[in-house]
């Protein structure tokens, strides 16, 4: 019974895969669950095993080519009868991280996810001044910590952002070919910044969790994104994203949306700026919150109402204590 491998599914944003090598070739034996190939997408590299026992007939992609998912990729002539349909297959497709790609293979896929989201979007930029003065207290004084974490703004905001998308759904979806798919999930993904690329961990259902829970699972990611240990689940399911240069001199900037969602938060850095308080000039920390948007799908009113949210979230940070 022949057996076609198909390029496997790793996660809805995810539409082509890269086959880097092969480790079988046309005639060899293979067990049910070997090594065939190697392949790569999302700055990981994963396995692509056997989904039967059998010969190989047929090598049907190179190294190095890219191919839609669900492509045939090989034929296996199978040993067993009792192969019902290669949908079984796909589930037995076991896919483990191994490492991090090579720099250029990186540098070639962020090139090339970026430019379909400026092909496929009409990127508007909004941008808002937010008075975190009293949230820089508290944080200071850990006051959202359980077990003296060192939880960051981006933490708070994380969550203020799931807080705040169940009233404006249209920006926690995807684009669809005729239509905008909304998800009840809030799982929201946040670049991390390596000496050689650009990650996207995502925390999931977020506005389910404790700012400290948020905090736990950020560190932890960033940890395995740091040492290459990042699994498919790890960086996939994301509806909605957050680009973070809060540790930057950086307090404005254009997020690129991570196509095809359809807006992006981006954070800056907090600045010591002059204002006038209860007619007193007084110094106070400011941070800069921007969300860019498809203008096509987003209007600039319902996007500038997602970030006036936010900033009341962020400027009265005692009703967290409450939301969370």
């Amino acid at each position: 019974m022949k057996v076609e491998v198909k390029a496997p599914k790793i996660s809805e944003e995810i539409d082509k895969i890269t086959i880097v090598k092969w480790f079988k070739g046309v005639g060899d034996e293979v067990e049910e669950n070997d090594v065939l190939a190697e392949g790569t997408t999302k700055k990981i590299i994963f396995d692509i095993k056997s989904p039967v026992s059998g010969r190989i007939e047929e090598i049907c992609i190179k190294e190095g080519e890219e191919v839609p998912l669900n492509t045939t990729i090989a034929v296996i002539d199978s040993k067993s009868n009792s192969f019902v349909s290669q949908n079984i297959s796909q589930e037995k497709v076991k896919l483990t991280i191994r490492e991090r790609i090579p720099i250029t293979g990186v540098q070639k896929e962020i090139k090339e996810h970026i430019w379909k989201s400026f092909q496929s979007t009409v990127h508007v930029t909004e941008v808002i001044k937010v008075d975190i003065t009293l949230l820089n207290g508290l944080l200071e004084r850990k006051a959202f910590s359980r077990e003296n974490e060192e939880i960051k703004i981006l933490d708070v905001l994380i969550k203020a952002a799931a807080l705040s998308l169940p009233y404006f759904p249209a920006l926690n979806s995807y684009a669809g070919k005729d239509e905008i798919i909304s998800y009840k999930n809030i799982n929201i993904g946040f670049t991390i910044f390596t000496e050689k690329s650009l990650i996207v961990p995502v925390i999931k259902d977020v506005d389910k969790k404790e700012i400290c829970t948020i905090y736990r699972e950020r560190r932890a990611l960033t940890e395995k994104a740091k040492t290459g240990t990042l699994s498919i689940s790890d960086i996939s399911g994301s509806t909605f994203s957050i680009v973070d240069l809060s540790l930057s001199n950086v307090f404005f900037f254009n997020p690129i949306i991570n196509y095809p969602q359809v807006a992006v938060l981006g954070i800056g850095s907090v600045q010591d700026e002059l204002s006038v308080l209860h007619k007193k000039i007084e110094v106070r920390k400011i941070l800069y919150i921007m969300i860019s948007f498809d203008q096509r799908l987003i209007t600039g009113t319902y996007a500038s109402g997602f970030l006036n949210r936010i900033k009341s979230i962020l400027e009265e940070p005692d009703k967290l204590f409450s939301m969370s």
